[in-house]
């Protein structure tokens, strides 16, 4: 059984693969079309970099969290 916090480290990998995409995907796919620059393009590598930036800052909280827990004592258990 995995722990509570794998699915976080998961879905912040996907979200930063979907962020990556984002931001690429208008040089990716018209690469017929670099003259003209539109808006669309510039929303697509705005939200794409805030994606990227989100799952960077969550995958380095989670790895503080990690971190931390692991160095803390573990509460004393009841013998009673």
């Amino acid at each position: 059984m995995s722990g509570p916090h794998e699915g976080g480290a998961r879905s912040d990998f996907l979200v930063l693969a979907a962020g990556a995409w984002l931001a690429a995907s208008p040089y990716l796919l018209s690469l017929q079309n670099t003259a003209v620059l539109d808006g669309a393009r510039i929303v697509d590598m705005v939200i794409g970099g805030i994606y990227i930036l989100l799952a960077l800052a969550s995958l380095l909280m989670l790895k503080r969290t990690r971190g931390h827990r692991d160095h803390s004592p573990q509460a004393p258990r009841d013998r009673g």
